[in-house]
């Protein structure tokens, strides 16, 4: 794995987090529910689901 996405997947979490961190200073979500899914979402759900891309791209790459 090259350094880039490893930093990559460290830091796209720590950006998500504080996104959420200055919403929720400024009041902006209403629900737990709306919440749990954005850092759901952001935290969890996007990096895999680039990682995952990433998988399939460099299967394609082999053969």
């Amino acid at each position: 794995m090259k350094i880039y996405k490893f930093m990559f997947y460290i830091t796209y979490p720590a950006l998500v987090y504080s996104i959420y961190l200055l919403l929720d200073l400024t009041n902006e979500y209403g629900t737990p529910l709306v919440e749990t899914l954005f850092i759901a979402g952001g935290v969890i759900g996007i990096p895999l689901l680039l990682w995952l891309l990433d998988v399939v791209s460099t299967e394609n790459e082999r053969y």
